[in-house]
């Protein structure tokens, strides 16, 4: 593992010798030092330190804290502030919870190193939950589904895009506003209030999924059909700090159900229909043949002639209802015209098969 780098700024040239010969025996790299603070981002971006140590008087033309706010803020790099002030408040700074530390010199090397290890580490470990945040934001910013999170009293803390999209609330106005007020869900049927269930979550420790037919209102008053879970989220103890919703809009899902159920009960009638058809079918089969049968072996001026011609009109008139019926049970296409040309051939050699069978 190769030595941190430090930049050094210290306008007393004694103090800043001693301060370089102190990091280079504890196994530092000192990459510059420096006696103002003028040049302090030039040289940071330049250098790229992994630590700066700085006279807490080398600021002399910038203010005393905003120079390293920016630094923080543009470069996202350590400061350390060397002081002879032993006020408690210089002190008090040592608990590192401050964007910078101090340490009171005469300087000992013992505390040096040690300040220095924890200034380098707790900069890494905050570099590290930054991009572990920047990864969760992004992977929360491109799932489908809609994710809600709030605190442990029940205000929104995140909503990603597909929940700001869902809702009609941006992250920025929603942000610290009661879950109630941004996720608001009614019965489909009867339009009355659900309770939200992150007081549940929060006060069972259980995963909630919201009852069928829950619609959220969003925020221009309009209803959608959701489908949703709620789960509690736990600090590093176990202990819950939070409530985390996922839900998706079901309106198309539904639509597909409703549209699948009409299919299957077109269907069933389809089926119906095919079956009763077909036995229809081949009664009427026995009955065109049998007139035309019975057609042909009259005499062109038998007076019952015109009634059984009326027969076999009706028969095949019922016949081409039956192919419909037949062809709508299996889902097929028939061309009219050509069926009702084929029905009578067709019915008159059945019924000559049915005949010699009775005889």
């Amino acid at each position: 593992m190769s030595a941190n780098r430090i930049l050094v700024l210290e306008d007393d040239e004694s103090i800043a010798t001693d301060i370089q010969q102190r990091l280079e025996k504890l196994g530092y790299i000192v990459c510059a030092v420096g006696h103002s603070g003028e040049t302090l981002l030039a040289r940071v971006e330049a250098l790229r330190p992994d630590l700066v140590i700085m006279s807490m008087s080398v600021q002399t033309e910038l203010a005393r804290h905003e120079s390293t706010q920016r630094l923080i803020e543009q470069l996202r790099m350590p400061v350390l502030y060397l002081t002879t002030h032993t006020d408690p408040v210089a002190l008090q700074s040592l608990t590192y919870d401050k964007p910078f530390v101090y340490v009171r010199t005469p300087l000992d090397n013992q505390d040096l190193h040690r300040t220095i290890t924890m200034a380098l580490y707790r900069h890494q470990t905050e570099a590290k939950l930054r991009k572990m945040e920047r990864w969760l934001a992004a992977t929360l910013n491109s799932v489908g589904d809609a994710v809600l999170a709030t605190d442990i009293e029940g205000r929104v803390t995140y909503l990603n895009p597909s929940a700001e999209l869902l809702t009609g609330w941006t992250l920025l106005q929603a942000l610290g506003r009661p879950v109630t007020e941004i996720f608001k869900t009614v019965r489909g049927d009867a339009h009355t209030s659900v309770e939200s269930p992150v007081t549940r979550v929060v006060q069972e420790g259980v995963v909630l999924e919201l009852a069928e037919g829950t619609e959220l209102q969003r925020k221009d008053g309009t209803n959608i059909p959701i489908d949703d879970s709620a789960a509690p989220i736990r600090n590093e103890e176990g202990q819950i700090i939070g409530v985390v919703i996922i839900f998706r809009d079901v309106s198309i899902h539904r639509r597909f159900e409703q549209q699948l159920c009409e299919a299957q009960k077109l269907d069933g009638v389809g089926q119906l229909a095919g079956g009763i058809a077909h036995d229809f079918n081949n009664l009427l089969t026995v009955i065109n043949g049998s007139c035309s049968m019975l057609l042909k072996s009259m005499a062109s001026d038998d007076p019952q002639k015109a009634k059984v011609e009326m027969i076999k009109e009706a028969g095949d008139r019922a016949a081409v209802l039956t192919h419909q019926l037949l062809a709508f049970g299996r889902r097929q296409v028939l061309v009219k015209d050509h069926q009702s040309q084929r029905c009578g051939g067709d019915h008159e050699a059945a019924a000559r098969s049915a005949y010699r069978r009775g005889n």
